[in-house]
Formats: C-alpha cells, structure tokens, sequence
C-alpha cells in the first residue's frame, strides 16, 4: 500500500520543529494578525499579514532559556546545545516532554551526571555552565534526605543559583538566587536565561489574566504571621 502523499511530507526532515514558549506580546501579534486575515474579505485583509509577520519574527527571535525547573522544584533541565540535561533519571515521560516543549528541544535527554565537570552524590548535584561570558555555578539538591547544615552553607556560598524542592536554611546564601520551595510556592515554575542573567516565572506570566489564581487573603496573613513569630523567635 503506499504510502500517502502528506504522510511522506510530514515525516521528512524539518517538517516538525520545536519552539521556546513565545511572549505575551507575539502571541497576540500572531493571533490578531490571522483573525484579521480571516474575518475580512476586501483588500483591507492583506494588512493582516503586517501583525502576523512581526509576531512571527517576535517569536523566533526570542532565545531558548538555559534552565528550567518545574513549579514543585523537583525536575530542573539545563540546555546544553540541541540536548536537554535533567537532574533526576526517573522523570516522567511528561515531565520530559513539557521541559522539551518549553525548552524548543526535541529528543531524548540525558541526566547531569553525564556533564563534563559535574559533580553529584545521592543528595547534592552541582554543574557549570558557561553562558554569557561568565561561568555559572548550579547546585541542586535530588533527595528527601537533610544535609548537614555546614556542608549545606559552603555548597551554597560557592553556588550561584541554588534548587531544592525543600526549604533552604536561611544561612544557604548563594552568589545569586535561591530557588527552594518557599520561592516556588509564591511563583510557580522559573525558566532562566543565564546568558542576559533574566528570571521569568509562572506567576510573572500569569499576572493580571482573569484566569490566574488569585492569593487566598486568609492564607498570606497566616503565612505573614509565621514568618513573624519565626523572625520573633530567631535569636
């Protein structure tokens, strides 16, 4: 039987390419550029394509982010060239295709250890990554168990982005920013563009949609009031 004419054309090289997620701004230059297109039919129609083409070129200029990690800070990937390196072995096949997509890469990825340079245990994983000019330090943390706080604070003092899925002890202080779980309760999952040193978050993109989930008034002053008694009770 052969085989069908869009079959073969779907299946050849290119025809299928991955894209990082595109800003706000092109999305709506993309999707307001085809409604025009749609909804005239005078030659006012073709001033359709202005707004689609400058979406279009938005998006394909925006660079693929270097680190992504997911809204629980359980799964980080870094892009290392066309491949996606992930912390953790035992990541879902979804987990695997949602860094992908957001990552524009598309292929089957390998985990850190496999880095030049990199250097993990069963609870601590740390890499560098050059970008931008400069040398990035990454620690993670890949295990439930507590590490002991004075190997934690020099791990951390010689990290430049630090993640955990847990809460950090105030004393982990990293070069740059600290991703642990009381930064992702309050932002959601992070990609990283390390080359332009920019920090883009779920709640960031989210912020001002009518269908983002609004705070829980009851539960930012529960959360203030703990914070307080534990500043109160620090010595």
């Amino acid at each position: 039987m052969l085989e069908r004419p869009r079959n073969r054309v779907a299946a050849m090289p290119g025809a299928l390419a991955l894209l990082p997620s595109m800003p706000g701004g092109a999305f709506a230059l993309t999707v307001g550029g085809g409604l025009w297109l749609a909804l005239w039919r005078s030659r006012v129609r073709i001033a359709g394509f202005a707004p689609l083409a400058l979406g279009a070129a938005w998006a394909l200029s925006v660079p693929p982010p270097d680190l992504l990690v997911t809204r629980d800070g359980r799964h980080m990937a870094i892009r290392e060239g066309q491949r996606l390196v992930l912390l953790r072995d035992r990541a879902g096949d979804y987990v695997r295709d949602v860094l992908g997509e957001n990552a524009g890469i598309e292929g089957e990825a390998r985990t850190l250890d496999s880095l030049p340079g990199a250097r993990c245990g069963p609870d601590l994983c740390s890499v560098s990554v050059d970008r931008g000019g400069r040398r990035w330090r990454i620690l993670a943390t890949r295990s439930d168990y507590l590490v002991e706080i004075a190997e934690m604070n020099r791990a951390c003092g010689a990290a430049d982005i630090v993640v955990s899925e847990r809460r950090l002890p105030r004393t982990c202080r990293p070069r740059w920013i600290k991703l642990d779980r009381d930064f992702f309760r309050q932002n959601g999952g992070v990609s990283i563009d390390l080359a332009r040193a920019r920090i883009t978050t779920v709640a960031e993109a989210r912020r001002g949609k009518p269908w983002a989930e609004r705070p829980n008034p009851l539960a930012l002053a529960r959360r203030e009031q703990y914070t307080v008694s534990r500043a109160s009770a620090a010595p």
